[in-house]
């Protein structure tokens, strides 16, 4: 008997099946790798933000003690800042769609607010990279920046100043990534994690911060004399755990600008510019190079009177600038490989190439520190018009934790710093006496905070006080009728 059906075991069906399964099965490989993408990003990115714990414990621990609540709550607040300024334009600027548009060379036109944006883990990746270079610049201007200064400056990098840089070297419309392509030579922005977008750019705003907030007070010698006074941090263990945190971080700063994490031959490695492209070797030449130019900027800080608490400029722009010219001199296509190869006959690297990369890279170098100066630059000059970029003197001298956010990081004997009335009394260099004799008004004088100290917090109240036998000390008060009686005061 004839049957018409078409038999389901048919190879015509058989083959069909086998393509839809086979369609299914790249679907969720596809899926696979870009969620597993999207973790590694992600991953990375949360490590990158906990780099922020290490720049607070970092500068915390390098300043003095009365001042450990601003440098910490400036950190905090970094992040907070950041986020809001990248979210609403800062992304648009450097991963926005340009379109045709000449201007697409120079910053992105679209997606502000993220409007019609799906790739989620890269913004998140990004943003930790904006606050990263924020936050460096809070180092330069450590014990002394108005706290409207250092929001002003914040918000302007995170959501102008960084993204333009970005777009301009990562995005695959700007001017610098673009490069010169031309027959026989071609070249583009070498930058795999940010030495220069990140800390050229950072380590620039922060030499122009520091310059126009001047030295912090007893810093140096007013005097002609080159001689300059130490101001050492409070907290040794503070920063070096800031120091390690930062170290663990760095990881996956370079590590995460891996754009695929299953391509074969990437990896974590530890130099921003080059580091996906450096033989172990030149690595550590660019870490020796780097620490020798940190060295010769920090001198040179100190010379010119530039008080940068952190040597934020030092170590953030000099390994920066550095870390851009060693990736075209010592990586696998750079100058060093051209010329071995032209001196011993062989053509693996053109050495044309490899100068004309080199030439490039320090012309891109050059536009970040004159986009990074010549935009903060008028950002303090108005700060400083308007009497907002520094605090007053007398304030900077007695610590910005209590008079700026009412807050002591340690008991207040601990400052030292002018908070305390006694502080000359207590000066360790001297005895003091157990007979002070001293008038009723005199002692009210001392204990009335709000007409003796303008600076202090209304009725400022500290219970530590009474926890330290060793500052307890005995007084004769003198009453108006000239009854002697004894008086257990504290300093």
């Amino acid at each position: 008997m004839a049957d018409n059906a078409e038999d389901p075991m048919s190879s015509e069906n058989y083959s069909m099946q086998l393509k839809l399964m086979n369609q299914r099965l790249e679907d969720i490989q596809m899926d696979f790798t870009q969620n597993t993408e999207a973790f590694f990003m992600c991953s990375m990115a949360l490590v990158i933000f906990f780099m922020q714990c290490g720049f607070a414990f970092l500068e915390a621990g390098a300043v003095r003690s009365k001042n450990t609540t601003n440098i910490l709550i400036k950190n905090l607040l970094d992040s907070c800042i950041a986020v809001i300024g990248y979210w609403a334009i800062g992304w648009a600027l450097a991963y926005g769609s340009a379109g045709e548009s000449a201007l697409g060379l120079f910053f992105g036109q679209s997606q502000f607010f993220l409007a019609n944006m799906d790739e989620y883990p890269k913004f998140f990746f990004q943003y930790v990279f904006a606050a990263t270079a924020s936050t460096i610049v809070s180092g330069a201007v450590a014990e002394r920046c108005e706290f409207a200064t250092y929001i002003s400056y914040c918000s302007a990098i995170s959501a102008f100043v960084y993204p333009i840089l970005t777009h301009w070297g990562w995005s695959d419309d700007g001017w610098m990534k673009k490069g010169i392509q031309g027959d026989s030579i071609s070249t583009t922005y070498i930058d795999f994690a940010g030495s220069g977008l990140v800390h050229l750019c950072a380590g620039t705003i922060s030499l122009i911060a520091a310059y126009m907030l001047g030295p912090r007070i007893g810093r140096f010698s007013k005097r002609g004399e080159e001689q300059s006074a130490e101001i050492k941090g409070h907290s040794v263990p503070f920063a070096a755990l800031g120091g390690f945190i930062l170290m663990f971080g760095f990881l996956a700063f370079n590590g995460g600008s891996v754009p695929n994490m299953t391509q074969r031959g990437e990896g974590m490695v530890s130099a921003c510019a080059g580091c996906n492209n450096m033989m172990p070797w030149a690595s550590a030449f660019t870490g020796t190079g780097s620490g020798l130019v940190y060295l010769a900027l920090s001198k040179l800080m100190l010379r010119l009177k530039i008080d940068d608490p952190l040597d934020a400029f030092a170590v953030h722009a000099g390994g920066g600038l550095w870390g851009l010219f060693a990736v075209c001199i010592i990586s696998k296509d750079g100058v060093a490989y051209g010329i071995a190869d032209l001196i011993y006959g062989s053509d693996d690297v053109s050495a044309s190439q490899a100068f004309a990369q080199l030439g490039w890279n320090m012309l891109c170098a050059v536009a970040i520190v004159l986009w990074s100066s010549l935009t903060m630059i008028p950002v303090f000059l108005l700060l400083k018009k308007m009497n907002k970029l520094r605090v007053p003197e007398e304030i900077e001298t007695k610590g910005l934790d209590i008079y700026k956010h009412g807050e002591a990081a340690y008991p207040l004997h601990a400052y030292g710093h002018g908070w305390d009335e006694f502080e000359q009394v207590a000066d360790s260099r001297r005895k003091i006496s157990q007979n002070v004799e001293m008038s009723l008004e005199e002692l009210a004088a001392v204990y009335d905070r709000q007409t003796s100290d303008r600076t202090a917090p209304p009725g400022y109240h500290n219970p530590s006080f009474y926890e330290h036998p060793e500052h307890h000390h005995r007084a004769k008060v003198k009453s108006t009728n000239g009854v002697v009686s004894d008086f257990i005061y504290i300093i």
